[in-house]
């Protein structure tokens, strides 16, 4: 039995698939070089604000800043009130952000306060929510994941602004806003 036939195939169909895993590779961290993102916080609203129940509305503005279209299929952010966890969104979607365009990401957020706050934190919270909004810091950290064609990217976000900053009558735009951050990943 010759048995050179089979060797030469299994090494083909290997070196077939090495190729292929390589160029796929290549390809992949050519597209992910190329990505300019920005993002920012476009809106924040209270839906209820009680010792037993916050319920926030936040918009977050995407700007795809390169020729290539994506698909955003998943986020998983952590809201954090003046240092403390205060909830995190985890969910699947399907949303198009276009090439050279701005899209919206609307997130519900609901806490019970009683479970994360302290009563003190939770009165100076609620106090300065409606008094001092300068003092009351919200954060939004974590990842948004999405396929670009074939390929999977994470893009990881991270957002600090007060609530004054937040709930200001008017939003500045993308490209003329501080609090934008935009990254070539």
């Amino acid at each position: 039995m010759n048995i050179t036939k089979p060797i030469v195939i299994i090494s083909s169909i290997l070196g077939l698939g090495a190729i292929g895993y390589g160029l796929y590779k290549f390809i992949a961290s050519q597209l992910v070089g190329a990505m300019n993102f920005c993002y920012k916080i476009a809106g924040f609203k209270f839906i209820t604000l009680n010792k037993n129940l916050i319920q926030l509305k936040i918009d977050i503005k995407l700007l795809q800043n390169s020729d290539v279209r994506l698909t955003l299929k998943k986020y998983d952010l952590d809201i954090f009130i003046n240092g403390v966890k205060a909830a995190n969104i985890n969910e699947s979607k399907n949303l198009d952000i276009l090439p050279k365009a701005v899209s919206y990401l609307t997130a519900g957020v609901t806490i019970y306060p009683k479970k994360v706050f302290k009563e003190t934190f939770l009165g100076d919270l609620i106090y300065n929510a409606v008094m001092d909004k300068s003092k009351v810091v919200v954060e939004i950290k974590g990842t948004l994941k999405a396929v670009a064609t074939f390929i999977p990217i994470s893009f990881p976000i991270a957002i600090k602004m007060n609530l004054a900053e937040l709930t200001a009558p008017t939003t500045p735009t993308i490209s003329n806003n501080k609090q934008a951050e935009c990254k070539i990943y």
